[in-house]
């Protein structure tokens, strides 16, 4: 069953009790968005195995701070708060490169946080 692009954690709870689906599975074509499906198998798992809607959007509101391991900067899921830092990179053989790399063990914890280059894509 395809639910579409840009799906949120509990349309995904919603599609498997609907289905009665064994697996879920997800995918992602830009690396950034990939943390993110953590938070899904997350709410899925605490949600019990007759997961509903109402207990994944439960488990998903206790989720108050995410950073895909380092990936991106902590936000808060829970209350829909962005990370308001980023790292400036680019693509070189096939790998990411930082092009200005505050320390990693600084206070921003590696990040750029000067929000006037800080970027919210149109929805």
């Amino acid at each position: 069953v395809d639910i579409g692009t840009d799906v949120p954690p509990e349309k995904f709870v919603e599609a498997v009790k609907t289905n009665n689906a064994k697996v879920c599975a997800m995918s992602a074509l830009l690396t950034t968005t990939m943390p993110q499906m953590t938070e899904v198998v997350k709410a899925l798992k605490a949600a019990g195995p007759a997961p509903t809607r109402g207990s994944v959007l439960q488990q998903l509101a206790k989720i108050t701070s995410f950073n895909g391991q380092g990936l991106i900067a902590t936000d808060n899921p829970a209350k829909k708060i962005p990370g308001s830092c980023y790292v400036i990179a680019r693509i070189v053989d096939g790998k990411y490169q930082r092009l200005d790399d505050p320390p990693v063990n600084g206070p921003t914890q590696g990040f750029r946080c000067d929000k006037p280059y800080y970027f919210y894509p149109p929805r």
